[in-house]
């Protein structure tokens, strides 16, 4: 059964973003952003319970945006699913989404994305226990991150690579 969160998340991922297939516009940014924002709060809020029902409004985006040809806004929603699966424990079924998600990315020339992406699969290496692997793709995406000129997310990972270093010494 949906939670009211879950059926407002789902109602507003299919109902807008299935829009792209329609008229071929899709949603705004802010609107996907909106939705991404809406989805990670239900996520909190449910933990393990009812994110299925998102995944399902997310997979709905993605097979719109699919159909439609938008790689780029493919490929965020591939990596949100990821992280609701990542945010559920279901780590191998986040890695398979962002893989995707990256290789949409790396297809469509999106850094920035790339970046977010790699720090999510290495999130997901260090939380099964493979700090090494995960250092890796912290490296790939500080690389892009200092390419693209983002601050805020070199930061985030020179925080996250200190923190394994600090671990494993």
């Amino acid at each position: 059964m949906m939670s009211a969160n879950s059926v407002m998340l789902f109602w507003v991922v299919t109902a807008g973003l299935a829009a792209a297939g329609c008229n071929g516009t899709g949603p705004s940014r802010a609107e996907v952003d909106h939705s991404l924002v809406k989805g990670e709060h239900v996520v909190e809020q449910e933990a393990h319970a009812g994110y299925e029902d998102v995944v399902k409004g997310y997979e709905a985006a993605a097979h719109s945006y699919h159909a439609s040809g938008k790689k780029k806004e493919e490929a965020g929603a591939q990596n949100f699913i990821g992280e609701i699966y990542a945010k559920a424990g279901q780590r191998l079924k986040a890695l398979n989404y962002y893989q995707t998600a990256l290789q949409l990315q790396t297809e469509v020339g999106d850094k920035s994305g790339e970046a977010g992406t790699l720090t999510n699969i290495g999130d997901v290496c260090r939380d099964t226990s493979r700090p090494k692997k995960a250092l890796e793709y912290y490296q790939k995406a500080l690389h892009l991150q200092r390419e693209v000129g983002d601050k805020n997310g070199e930061a985030a990972t020179l925080h996250d690579i200190r923190a394994i270093n600090q671990k494993t010494g």
